[in-house]
């Protein structure tokens, strides 16, 4: 028998076993056993750990102590139950995350009235979803090492898509205020693209929404959530009013800056009644509208952007988390593979000088140069959101921190993952190294099938 014939096999049942347990390790052409993945190089060939880097650092927001400097970004896991429950893929992905080493998980945004909710959304607008928020709090905080948990919490707006057909829950169209509202709602009746898109809201409405989300914040304080975001990104309608594209109102909720942001601090100030000062709120915000109306820019630029932070700041919310639209409803962005084509929201996190810890979202992939960002900025980032290389490497934070492999996260930025949930309402998963798992089983099932194995 030749030496190569003498070299130990993996078996398809041992393969297959691997998998299950997540012990295989990705390389550019396959997997390998993850004992001979990470098996001793020779000294000084492997980059030391990271626990120096200020990335690693502890960081603050509010008086919630956050171990380092790492978030997962709320990205919506299509992991509720259809009656709003929390299930067991909502424990396994945070669980997950506060394992692979994050200082804080957020949730993808809960649903704060029974209108407008997914099939797939994790409910908070009602007391009867305490216990299983309670199981999902209890899941983060059994971690050793101190993960945090956090809810966003928001609405569609005029980005809510009708039921699939077949499912068999049917939220209720009937709005808080008693009114049959059509699918979408907003603040002026007209969508991203200038478009009739359904019911203008009242003023008894707003008011009514702003109690909702204290009430839903009120909630999870109570099940042992260490902070709350509001949505108020991505189109969704917080979005909607912050925007003078898509807010025409002329009563107290629109035209001026101020305006525009009254809906935003009249839901922190009922929050604080149900939860106090010093229980953390932050608001996740477009700093890019992206292209409306045919391809013109949004109204949300770089310029006017710090003003609308300062006046949401001046409302009491504890953190600004940055992101944006690429167009309607789409923050993803695929060529970013080149440093200069990540983190590409950072020139509007330099344009702020607020009193509140900001949070870099959309793009973060190498960690040299996100510790070089936090540097070179000197306090105009603090923090760095992480949605889709965590999909595909939850423990991507605690691999750097070792210094284990490459620098940069294994995301392909194909959004893959959230296309899929988006078909099918299926939870989301990393359909890259899904396909590169199936591909290596049929690989070794082929090479094995001639012995029986």
């Amino acid at each position: 028998m030749s030496d190569k014939d003498s070299t130990p096999k993996t078996s398809r049942r041992e393969f297959i076993e691997l998998v299950a347990a997540g012990s295989l390790a990705t390389t550019a052409t396959g997997f390998v056993p993850s004992d001979q993945a990470e098996a001793a190089p020779p000294p000084g060939s492997r980059p030391a750990g990271r626990a120096h880097y200020k990335i690693f650092s502890p960081g603050r927001i509010g008086k919630m102590k956050l171990k380092n400097r790492i978030v997962r970004s709320a990205a919506f896991e299509g992991a509720g139950a259809i009656t709003g429950e929390v299930t067991e893929d909502m424990l396994r992905f945070h669980r997950g995350y506060a394992e692979g080493g994050v200082a804080l998980t957020l949730t993808g945004y809960m649903a704060v009235m029974e209108y407008g909710k997914k099939s797939s959304h994790v409910c908070a607008y009602d007391d009867r979803f305490i216990p299983g928020l309670t199981k999902l709090a209890e899941a983060v905080h059994g971690v050793k090492d101190g993960c945090k948990i956090g809810a966003e919490i928001g609405h569609d707006g005029t980005s809510s898509n009708a039921p699939r057909e077949g499912q068999a829950y049917k939220p209720s169209m009937l709005s808080p205020t008693g009114v049959q509202w059509p699918n979408r709602i907003s603040p002026s009746g007209i969508d991203w693209r200038g478009q009739p898109a359904g019911h203008t809201m009242t003023v008894a409405e707003i008011e009514r929404f702003c109690e909702d989300m204290a009430q839903a914040t009120r909630r999870l304080r109570d099940a042992g959530f260490d902070c709350v975001e509001i949505h108020g990104a991505h189109h969704y309608l917080v979005n909607t009013f912050l925007s003078p594209f898509t807010n025409r109102r002329t009563d107290n909720y629109g035209g001026s800056l101020k305006n525009r942001v009254r809906i935003v601090a009249e839901m922190v100030q009922r929050m604080r009644h149900y939860v106090g000062r010093d229980f953390p709120i932050l608001i996740k915000l477009n700093c890019d509208d992206g292209a409306v109306d045919n391809g013109t820019p949004g109204e949300i630029d770089i310029h006017n952007f710090p003003a609308m932070v300062r006046e949401i700041v001046k409302a009491g919310v504890d953190a600004i988390d940055i992101s944006g639209s690429e167009k309607p409803g789409d923050p993803l962005r695929g060529n970013i593979s080149k440093p200069e084509e990540q983190s590409f929201y950072l020139r509007y996190a330099e344009a702020l000088d607020v009193g509140a810890p900001v949070i870099l979202g959309c793009g973060n992939r190498n960690v040299e140069l996100l510790e070089e960002i936090l540097n070179r900025t000197k306090g105009k980032v603090d923090f760095f959101n992480f949605a889709r290389p965590l999909i595909r490497e939850p423990d991507l934070a605690k691999r750097w921190l070792e210094g284990r492999g490459d620098a940069s996260a294994l995301c392909t930025n194909s959004s893959l993952c959230f296309r899929r949930l988006t078909q099918t309402g299926e939870p989301i998963r990393c359909v890259v190294l899904e396909q590169m798992q199936k591909a290596e089983q049929e690989r070794l099932e082929a090479e094995f099938s001639p012995y029986g194995v």
